[in-house]
């Protein structure tokens, strides 16, 4: 699918992992001056992931569920939160 431009323009913030400093300007919608999509900055990485067992936790109301693959098939299963 496609990115919208105020997604893409995520891939220029700064390192969240850094102490606080005003954002500098980034690419509107992470298009160049001629409007084309321009390239990931290098410290993007895509990650293609295949979860075998997930955890979720909805806070909202207290939802928690396990999800295993077993072979082809997922198992559910609902546990307490």
């Amino acid at each position: 699918g496609n990115l919208s431009d105020m997604a893409r323009e995520q891939f220029y913030w700064r390192d969240p992992s850094i102490e606080y400093e005003p954002q500098v300007k980034v690419p509107e919608g992470g298009r160049g001056d001629d409007g084309k999509v321009l390239s990931p900055p290098d410290n993007f990485l895509l990650m293609l992931l295949n979860p075998t067992r997930v955890d979720y936790l909805r806070l909202g109301d207290n939802f928690r569920q396990l999800d295993e693959l077993d072979g082809d098939k997922w198992m559910e299963k609902r546990v307490n939160p």
